[in-house]
């Protein structure tokens, strides 16, 4: 079980990463600015944030170490990174 833990949560940090990249996903908009799109996009991730399912506890270290919380917190993070691109189309971005 230590061993697919431990799988597990190098694809949490690999998840995190690629969610805390510069841009999730790369978005444009015809009459938008880079500034005015990077600010939209900080905004809707700050939304989906506070939007995702929060009965997920954010920190895995401070909870059994099981395969369970791991896919909990994995489930969180694609439900973020869904509703940041439901937040940056709702604002009229295309993502390419």
């Amino acid at each position: 079980m230590g061993k697919v833990f431990i799988v597990s949560l190098l694809s949490l940090f690999v998840l995190t990463g690629c969610n805390s990249a510069p841009t999730v996903g790369n978005w444009s908009k015809a009459d938008a600015s880079a500034q005015t799109a990077d600010a939209d996009r900080v905004q809707c991730e700050k939304e989906s944030r506070s939007s995702a399912n929060n009965s997920y506890h954010p920190d895995p270290l401070n909870e059994t170490g099981s395969d369970e919380t791991v896919n909990k917190i994995l489930v969180k993070e694609q439900q973020q990174i869904d509703l940041i691109g439901e937040c940056m189309r709702d604002k009229g971005y295309t993502n390419f």
